[in-house]
């Protein structure tokens, strides 16, 4: 067989072939290190996003407590999430919720999940006592919440003085009643009254018996720094504030012998004093609270792009111009396929919630 410098034609056919295997093998070593390189980093940062998700997540669903029986959002089941029966202990199959933030098919964005927490300010107080008596001036007609505010002894506008009062011009505030009250428009398993205004139940808890709640109205500090108003919010869904109230006054025998009408809604602070109902011998003070409206949602960047670039957003409403506007969202992570909020019983504020990751190598692949 004839040679070449030492080597058979064979041989040298044969060292080819093994040189150009090995090249094919290594290439296909390199695109594999290289995706599962990518796979490892997209897992690293996304651990530490999560970390950073899940952190602002918690804090807001504990400072969540402005929400409850105010929020009007239904769960999955289409029932209020954010009822909270204090007044009575919830025993049946419909006292747990459950709210799932997820793409549908075809859609860019899940829908929201909103929630207002409270935001204080340096040592500013979570729970600011308003006087209703203070409310009104000499003609025992309805002045203002800061009505006072020249005289140093009754005004409340922040200063170096009052580090501890939110009153500020364009300040986001709850104003709530110290008192809760039965209201015959909050019934603890439907999202619209159901004109059985029950205040109790049997053991069993297998009625829609009505809420207790606390009066409250959300609005901004006006610009003279006298009073607060009441504002839509831009860009949410109708209904999402309950702002409206039929309160009952049960007799002993636990039947409403006299309703205090408000189905106008509070949306004047006048209309929530004036209306504010007064029960001898209880307190009847009300507080202020710093709050802002948060709002979350997934979103896919365009229709077609990967389940692992799906965002988790989080948007904060704040009042501009005599409007309550959502700003831009910014991202917290990506690769996220669902966010379930649940709560075990209405009767507790507690809300968890789970993240379900999408799996990267797989969505790498259905590139």
């Amino acid at each position: 067989m004839k040679r070449i410098n030492g080597f058979s034609m064979v041989e040298m056919m044969m060292a080819l072939g093994l040189t150009g295997l090995m090249a094919l093998i290594g290439v296909n070593l390199y695109e594999f290190s290289q995706k599962e390189t990518k796979v490892l980093s997209e897992d690293i940062i996304n651990t530490i996003a999560r970390f950073g998700a899940s952190k602002t997540l918690t804090y807001d669903l504990l400072s969540g407590e402005p929400s409850f029986n105010y929020v009007n959002l239904a769960d999955d089941n289409n029932l209020p999430f954010f009822a909270l029966a204090k007044n009575e202990f919830c025993r049946n199959s419909t006292c747990t919720r459950q709210l799932t933030l997820d793409i549908k098919p075809g859609a860019v964005k899940s829908r929201s999940f909103y929630i207002i927490v409270k935001r204080p300010q340096g040592k500013e107080s979570l729970k600011f006592t308003i006087d209703p008596n203070l409310v009104y001036g000499p003609d025992r007609s309805y002045a203002g919440i800061n009505w006072q505010k020249a005289d140093a002894n009754y005004s409340i506008t922040k200063s170096p003085e009052r580090v501890d009062s939110p009153w500020q011009k364009g300040r986001l505030l709850m104003l709530t009643s110290e008192m809760d009250f039965y209201d015959c428009l909050s019934p603890v398993h439907s999202m619209t009254a159901s004109g059985n205004c029950k205040v109790t139940c049997e053991n069993s808890g297998t009625c829609n018996f009505i809420i207790k709640r606390p009066y409250k109205m959300l609005g901004g500090v006006s610009d003279n720094e006298v009073d607060m108003n009441y504002y839509p919010i831009e860009g949410a869904p109708t209904g999402l504030i309950k702002s409206a109230y039929q309160i009952c006054r049960p007799n002993k025998d636990y039947v409403c012998a006299a309703t205090v009408d408000i189905s106008g809604g509070l949306e004047s602070s006048k209309t929530f004093f004036d209306k504010l109902p007064y029960i001898p011998g209880n307190d009847n003070r009300t507080t202020l609270a710093p709050v802002e409206i948060v709002q979350y949602w997934l979103e896919r960047p365009n229709p077609t792009s990967p389940d692992h670039l799906i965002e988790l957003r989080r948007a904060r409403a704040t009042l501009v111009g005599g409007r309550i506007k959502f700003q831009k969202g910014v991202i917290l992570m990506t690769g996220l396929q669902s966010i379930v909020f649940s709560r075990s019983n209405i009767s507790n504020s507690i809300i968890d919630y789970k993240l379900k990751k999408v799996r990267l190598k797989k969505s790498l692949n259905n590139k």
